[in-house]
Parts: C-alpha cells; sequence; structure tokens
C-alpha cells in the first residue's frame, strides 16, 4: 500500500480463534482464543502490538498466524493506510499473516534493509480442519482482491 513498514497498517477481520505456532520450527500446533494482539475486528494497526514480547521474544518475531474467521460473511478482511484500501473476499475461513519478520543478510541496492516492511495475507483452510475430498466431490473456492484510493 505504498508504505515503508507495516506500523501505520491497520488490519480489520472479524477473528474468533488464531493458531499458534511452535517455537521450536513455526509448525502449528493449536488454536487459541483472540487477545488484544489478535483482536482485529474494530481495525488494529500493527504497531499497536507487533513489539508485544509474545511475539517479538519467540521465533517468529512479529506476526506469523492463522487467523480463523468468525463468520464467513463476504468480506474475509480489510487492510489500510491513510491513501489506500485492500479489501480481500474469500470463502476460505482462515488467512495467514506474516509481517516480513527477518532481516536478510543481503541488503538491496538503494534501500534500506528492514523488518516489518511488508505484509502478506493469505487466505486459506485452517490447518487443522480435516481438507479431505471423497471421490467425485469438487474442491471450490474464491479470492477477490479490490484495492481503491480511500
Amino acid at each position: 500500500l505504498g508504505s515503508k513498514n507495516v506500523y501505520d497498517l491497520k488490519l480489520t477481520a472479524n477473528v474468533n480463534k488464531y493458531i499458534y505456532p511452535d517455537d521450536k520450527d513455526l509448525c502449528i500446533i493449536k488454536e487459541r482464543d483472540i487477545d488484544n494482539k489478535f483482536d482485529f475486528s474494530n481495525g488494529m494497526k500493527f504497531k499497536e502490538h507487533i513489539f508485544d514480547a509474545s511475539l517479538v521474544n519467540v521465533k517468529a518475531y512479529g506476526y506469523d498466524h492463522m487467523l480463523l474467521i468468525d463468520k464467513l460473511d463476504d468480506n474475509l478482511l480489510k487492510i489500510e493506510n491513510d491513501k489506500y484500501i485492500l479489501e480481500i473476499k474469500s470463502s476460505f475461513n482462515a488467512v495467514q499473516i506474516y509481517t516480513d519478520n527477518y532481516v536478510n543478510n543481503i541488503i538491496m541496492k538503494g534501500t534500506d534493509e528492514i523488518r516489518h516492511r511488508a505484509v502478506a495475507i493469505e487466505p486459506q483452510n485452517n490447518q487443522l480442519s480435516d481438507l479431505t475430498l471423497k471421490a467425485g466431490q469438487k474442491y471450490k473456492q474464491y479470492i477477490i482482491y479490490n484495492f481503491r484510493r480511500k
């Protein structure tokens, strides 16, 4: 959205639980009820909690969590800054949020390599649910991205 980092990006999503990765190899382990760091229901800027000890004192170093969507209306989530809005609509019941938590050893020419310079938003199914299809069953999902100026 044209921001230098994710701190002033505001994320809005109806999240009821999140999946917390273990600290050893970041594999998913269990669902947890939302707390203040993951309550995006009224919109929250990443800077409000991205430096919280429970996010930075673990291997993830920021947000790298699957958010479970409370109810699938037509809007999965919205992310915005002072100029732009990105709305994502999807039939998936979860979204992986990753805030570029690792600084590379190679600095890109003409840039300052900084942590949290971008956010990845990956709609997907809850990885703890059964995703097995039966013979003849069709798998059908959609993702719609709507990018606009404010």
